[in-house]
């Protein structure tokens, strides 16, 4: 098993694509109680300080971020 973390400002479209790119996605988790982060920096430092996997930085957009993570099996 494989845990990730990431920061997104849509939740719903980075859900379906782990969903399709990873096996099992399960005990998936919005950090911050499900709350947007203040801003992208609070959301990247909250990435940062996450154990396992997670992509660097996120693509650059404007409105909310968002923490989240999964666990999943790598093979």
């Amino acid at each position: 098993m494989t845990h990730y973390s990431g920061i997104t400002s849509d939740l719903a479209r980075r859900r379906a694509e782990h969903e399709r790119e990873k096996k099992n996605v399960r005990n998936w988790k919005v950090a911050n109680n499900g709350q947007p982060f203040v801003s992208r920096a609070a959301a990247q430092v909250w990435e940062n300080a996450q154990p396992g996997e997670h992509d660097s930085g996120g693509a650059p957009a404007l409105g909310p971020w968002y923490g989240y993570s999964f666990d999943y099996d790598k093979w």
